[in-house]
Order: structure tokens, then sequence, then C-alpha cells
């Protein structure tokens, strides 16, 4: 999918104004005391993870080898939360990326008793990064949920870059459609379901199909969860059979504040 050349990326103007807007959202939010409530640390939560594979958008990330995770984040009784993302990955089949970092901050709404709205902001960030081509972007998800069972999400990226079998992708947008299902099966086992479309045609002229099902169960501070993860035969025409394609993920999590 990614590889370690191309021509050396340049920020273009959307790029440069969705970093200063989450640069600047997460300095100067804080400081809105009665919105963003106090800082308290019931209100941090911590969460560790290992995976047999790093699927984002139906595409992995670590080419199919198990990888860690960890999330530090924040979330107030008004809605606002923030955080910061980590996971290792294995971006390239040579040198390249081996580790993401994602500053986000986001804003939840009820619109009444059964639904919500949630908007987030994050800043996808790859390292080492190289010299040649830069694969950071930005972007801003938006999320209508009924009763926190039914999403529906559309996301939005202004400097998208990076590589498929139809060329280089420079500073391009990105759009992602989702509608996914979260829904009980008894007291500790979810049943999952998801289906979504990424738009690349600013970028490779092509947009794809990605899906998943699976189930989660829940013990107290542990998790276990188990998804099967396809993609249509358009994203193995772009990024080949290496990143795309039908796979089956294991996640074991632990939330440990």
């Amino acid at each position: 999918m990614l590889i370690d050349y191309g021509r050396r990326w340049r920020h273009g103007h959307a790029a440069i104004w969705a970093s200063c807007a989450l640069v600047l959202t997460c300095v100067a939010l804080p400081v809105q005391a009665r919105g963003l409530d106090s800082l308290d640390l019931s209100h941090v939560n911590f969460d560790l993870a290992v995976s047999s594979d790093y699927v984002v958008h139906g595409i992995t990330r670590s080419q199919g080898r198990p990888i860690v995770q960890a999330q530090l984040g924040w979330t107030g009784d008004s809605g606002w939360a923030l955080g910061t993302w980590f996971s290792s990955e294995n971006l390239n089949p040579g040198p390249g990326p081996n580790r993401e970092i994602d500053p986000y901050i986001g804003k939840r709404w009820m619109l009444g008793r059964d639904w919500s709205l949630r908007s987030d902001l994050t800043r996808y960030m790859f390292r080492p990064e190289l010299e040649v081509v830069a694969y950071d972007y930005t972007e801003l998800r938006t999320a209508l949920s009924f009763r926190d069972a039914v999403e529906v999400a559309v996301g939005w990226s202004p400097d998208y870059s990076g590589y498929s079998w139809n060329g280089m992708a420079d500073n391009r947008t990105m759009l992602t459609y989702e509608v996914s299902g979260h829904f009980p099966a008894t007291r500790w086992l979810t049943l999952n379901a998801g289906l979504g479309q990424r738009d690349l045609q600013d970028a490779f002229g092509a947009s794809y199909w990605y899906w998943s099902a699976g189930t989660e169960t829940s013990f107290q501070r542990w998790s276990v969860a188990l998804s099967y993860i396809g993609t249509s035969h358009t994203a193995d025409m772009l990024f080949g059979p290496r990143y795309a394609g039908d796979r089956f993920v294991a996640t074991v999590a632990l939330r440990l504040q």
C-alpha cells in the first residue's frame, strides 16, 4: 500500500489550517473551565490492547502482524473529550513508520433521550517520518448515534497522502462513510457489524467498500474481541493482497483507569 519513495510532500493550505485548528483547539479548550468541567482524575481513562492486526478502513497498517496499542483520554460531564491514541505498526515493506500517535479532541451532544451527535478532530502522525514523503493527515469525523447501538458517521480529511498501484497521492481529500451496529446478545456478549465506503476519488480516482462483523465479550476491566473484516475488489486493485482482502482480527484490551 505505502512504500518508501515518492516526491517530497508539501503542505497545502487546507493541511496547514487543519493542523493549526487542532493545535489551537487543544490549547484553548482546557482554559474554558466551565465548558470542559474540572480535570478530575475520575474522568481520565487509560487503556492497553494487544491485537493480531491493525486494520483501518479495511486496510492493514501492520501487514497482518500483531501490534500493541494504548489510549490516554479524558471525558468531561459536558461531553468534551481529549486524549492521545498510540499504536505500533508496520506500514511499509521496507523502511518506514513503525508507530502511530494520534492526538484528538471531541464533543458529544445529547439530542434527546435516544439520540446523540459526536464530532472528533484527530491528527494522525506516523513516526519515524520519511524524508521523501509524509503520511500525516488530519480528520474531522461526525457521527450520529441512536441509543449507542446504531451509528452513522462521515469523515473528512483535507490533506491525505499515500501510495497505491494508481500512483502517489499528495495532499488530497479523503472521505469516509460508515454505518455500524452494536447489539448486546447477553450481559457479557455483544455482536458488532459495520459497513463503510472510503472515497479516494481525489487521491487515486477510485473508491472502495469495506465491512466487518464480530463479537466482543467484557468482564470487569477486560475485553476480548474477534472480528472478520473484508474489502471490495477495488481495494485489492488499489493496494494489493498484502494490505487489502479478508482477514480475522483478535484483540485483548485492558482498562487500567
